[in-house]
């Protein structure tokens, strides 16, 4: 079976927050990429984030209904530095599961 390289790359895992999950959509980013965040700090976690999350699923609202992707939910949850860690935790776990072929 050929290995197909696309120039795209993504992948999905689930961010545990506490008790609770919910998953994400990242792009995979090659390591010339990877490297402009090598800075520490909350506004490069946010500006990392921002450039690989593709989608979100399985987010609630106060009311419980489903809350669609979008560019400003993804804005309220950077604002959170526990949510930021699990995301950052969930990309770099996917990343090296779908990296290793599991």
């Amino acid at each position: 079976m050929a290995f197909r390289l696309s120039k795209t790359r993504s992948f999905t895992a689930t961010v545990h927050v506490g008790e609770e999950s919910f998953v994400a959509t990242f792009r995979a980013l090659p390591d010339a990429q990877l490297s402009e965040f090598d800075a520490p700090g909350a506004e490069t976690q946010k500006s990392f984030l921002r450039r690989v999350i593709a989608g979100l699923d399985g987010l609630l609202d106060d009311q419980d209904l489903p809350l669609g992707f979008s560019r400003e939910l993804l804005e309220d949850l950077l604002d959170y530095s526990d949510l930021r860690v699990a995301l950052l935790g969930a990309y770099h776990t996917g990343f090296y599961r779908a990296k290793a072929g599991n």
